[in-house]
């Protein structure tokens, strides 16, 4: 009798353990739909130019570029993942980015001040240093649907060069 009752109590404990974790399953968020902090993000690949000192002829060509790929969450929008990224980085000795607006195939690029980031204003850039700015957003940016010119700003709203 002991031993029935044993044997009862054991397959209770386990089906009941069972039927815990069975519930814990069915009540743990899919981590791809997850939207809480810490969750799996999504990511995406999308390809910037950068400025190829080393592939230009003996002579230095500033608007020879090449393209890396670098990855980005879906949920951003890629023109604007991809110019967070170049002005971190390959244009970050330029300008401070902002922000930027897509109108009427158009790219806006907002920067934040008229002064390149060593205090200097961005009209005094050299004619290498521009043609690697400009090369470099123009590359990056009319590569995605929609986007066929960039145009330059200013905090001030004025346009400052379009290419």
């Amino acid at each position: 009798m002991k031993k029935n009752i044993t044997i009862i109590l054991l397959l209770l404990v386990v089906i009941g353990g069972g039927y815990f974790l069975y519930n814990q399953k069915q009540n743990t968020p899919d981590t791809e739909k997850a939207t809480e902090e810490g969750a799996n993000i999504e990511k995406m690949d999308i390809t910037v130019y950068v400025n190829d000192e080393a592939g230009s002829s003996e002579f230095l060509d500033c608007a020879v570029n090449k393209k890396i790929t670098i990855q980005v969450p879906k949920t951003e929008a890629i023109a604007d993942a991809s110019l967070k990224f170049l002005f971190s980085d390959e244009l970050s000795k330029y300008a401070v980015y902002k922000s930027v607006e897509i109108a009427s195939g158009t790219a806006k690029i907002m920067l934040k001040s008229d002064l390149t980031p060593a205090g200097y204003p961005i009209g005094s850039l050299s004619s290498c240093q521009s043609q690697n700015l400009l090369s470099v957003l123009k590359d990056t940016l009319t590569q995605y649907p929609g986007i066929t010119s960039v145009e330059l700003y200013s905090p001030k709203q004025e346009k400052r060069i379009e290419f």
